[in-house]
Order: structure tokens, then C-alpha cells, then sequence
């Protein structure tokens, strides 16, 4: 018998209850459509890679939607940098990626994508961003350090 490791559960009882691909008959087909879909959003406007931390990991990625979905755009606003063609990084406004006009005052969806710091990036969790800049919405996926990166305490720092 093995010994218990945690209130009444082995070592591989916990696995067993950790390990949602052992739930899910179908996981490595729904895995590989949303990995389809996500190649797919790559040609939605917006910006990819853009780092939010020092990890190299530590990046976002952002998908718009296409131009005339009826949002007002940034001009029309006369926000910060509205006609601005200086390319900043820090002005989201003037990335070369999305249309000369920004879409302004629109719904955003920060995706933090799942796998238990062991699997899954950013790029195959665009998934949804077809579907959210449809409906006139920004998809922001979140990328950051795994377990094979990074010590435990700085997965959570980050």
C-alpha cells in the first residue's frame, strides 16, 4: 500500500486528480483545434510580442478587429497620439500593426491561457480572438514563464 501524501490521497491518486488530460477523452483534438483557430487570428490586426516583463517569456500578444466594425476610432476621439505615425512602443496608438486610424473605447479580454505552468503559450491561445474581434472586442493573450523556465516563487512574482 502506498503511503498517503496528502489527507487521504497516494502520490498517484493526486496525479490522477491533477491530470485533466486523463478527464477529457477528446483533449488532444479540441487541443488541435484550438491550435487551428489560433493560427487562423494571426491575421487580425493589432500587435504580437510586445514585452510586459523582463522574462523573455514575458510577453503579450493583441488582436483587433478589422476596421468598420462601428467602434470609434481614436481620431474621431481625440485621444493621445490619435494621428500620430511615430511608431512608438509605448503608444499603442502608433503601432504600425493596426490600421492608421485605432479602434478606440472597445471591450478587451485578457487571456491567460492555461496548462499548469507546464504546457501552452500564447500563441496557440488565440483561439477565441476571431470570435471577440467579431463582435467588435480586443483578445490580449498573456505569455509568461513556465516551471522549465523559472523557479516556482518567480512564476508567481511575474
Amino acid at each position: 500500500m502506498s503511503a498517503y501524501v496528502f489527507d487521504r490521497f497516494t502520490q498517484e491518486a493526486l496525479d490522477a486528480q491533477y491530470n485533466n488530460q486523463l478527464a477529457c477523452p477528446g483533449f488532444r483534438e479540441t487541443l488541435a483545434q484550438g491550435t487551428a483557430l489560433s493560427a487562423a487570428a494571426a491575421g487580425l490586426p493589432g500587435a504580437r510580442d510586445i514585452a510586459w516583463g523582463p522574462h523573455p517569456l514575458e510577453r503579450l500578444d493583441i488582436y483587433g478587429p478589422p476596421r468598420g466594425t462601428g467602434s470609434r476610432d481614436v481620431g474621431d476621439a481625440g485621444g493621445p497620439g490619435a494621428n500620430s505615425e511615430a511608431g512608438n512602443a509605448a503608444d499603442p496608438a502608433s503601432w504600425p500593426e493596426f490600421p492608421a486610424r485605432l479602434p478606440a473605447l472597445l471591450p478587451v479580454l485578457l487571456f491567460v491561457h492555461g496548462g499548469a505552468w507546464l504546457t501552452q503559450d500564447k500563441e496557440d491561445s488565440a483561439f477565441g480572438a476571431q470570435a471577440f474581434a467579431d463582435h467588435g472586442c480586443m483578445w490580449v493573450g498573456l505569455g509568461f514563464p513556465d516551471a522549465a523556465d523559472v523557479a516556482f516563487a518567480d512564476m508567481v512574482a511575474s
